[in-house]
């Protein structure tokens, strides 16, 4: 997390094995937890903090 840039990157691991290149998410957007079907985060409140 960069709190001045307002973005987020998120790594997720592929075949179990290395991380993939990141996804990149910004103050306005919502970021979809993979591991649990139901979580969404959304980041507004978060940098709003």
């Amino acid at each position: 997390m960069e709190p001045e840039g307002k973005i987020v990157s998120v790594f997720a691991l592929q075949d179990s094995k290395r991380y993939g290149r990141p996804e990149i998410y910004a103050d306005e957007d919502k970021v979809k937890v993979t591991i649990f079907d139901d979580l969404i985060i959304d980041l507004k409140p978060v940098f709003d903090y």
